[in-house]
């Protein structure tokens, strides 16, 4: 069987045509598919990057917030920090808090040696009070809100009942170091 010359330029353009497609899948198409492959893995990496860095900025306006927070609480509490303690004002205070709150102060002496700290000293005082639990809480809570800054150490409770009087209330007797803060000089 004899090819005839139409038929010889069919299969050479049938030859020319199927080149030409392997040729642009070859050379375009698997470039291009490569190409895609990796963009599409480059772009997930970068959506994460992207969602972790929204998850950081989420994080750092929490963070400034908290911050403003604290810096607020600072202040207020450098503010209720004199240089120097004045006993009287600080007697005066806890006189106050024993009128707000309502216990009975048994005992006040003030510790011989103030305790120095990094950034403040405190001027302890041993005090003692009689107190109910709602004047006791209510006392501790006074102390934390202050005009004067001070801590309460060494707290120590024991509980008496007056056997003598009938339908008698359970009375707290109170001790605890409580320190007046003042700042040091800078």
């Amino acid at each position: 069987m004899k090819i005839t010359k139409i038929q010889q330029y069919m299969i050479i353009a049938l030859a020319v045509i199927l080149g030409v497609i392997f040729g642009y899948y070859e050379f375009v198409l698997k470039p291009l598919n490569a190409d895609i492959a990796f963009l599409q893995s480059d772009l997930k990496d970068k959506q994460a990057k992207l969602d972790a860095a929204k998850q950081m900025l989420a994080k750092y306006d929490e963070f400034k917030k908290k911050s403003a927070a604290v810096l607020r609480e600072l202040e207020w509490a450098q503010g209720r920090m004199p240089i120097q303690l004045d006993k009287s004002k600080f007697i005066e205070g806890i006189s106050t808090l024993q009128t707000r709150t309502g216990v009975s102060l048994t005992n006040f002496r003030f510790s011989t040696l103030p305790t120095s700290k990094d950034s403040y000293t405190e001027v302890p005082a041993n005090i003692s009070f009689n107190a109910n639990f709602d004047q006791l809480i209510n006392f501790l809570y006074q102390v934390s809100v202050s005009k004067n800054l001070m801590i309460v150490h060494d707290l120590k409770l024991m509980t008496s009942i007056d056997t003598t009087t009938p339908n008698s209330k359970q009375t707290l007797n109170a001790q605890m170091i409580l320190s007046g803060i003042q700042g040091k000089k800078p």
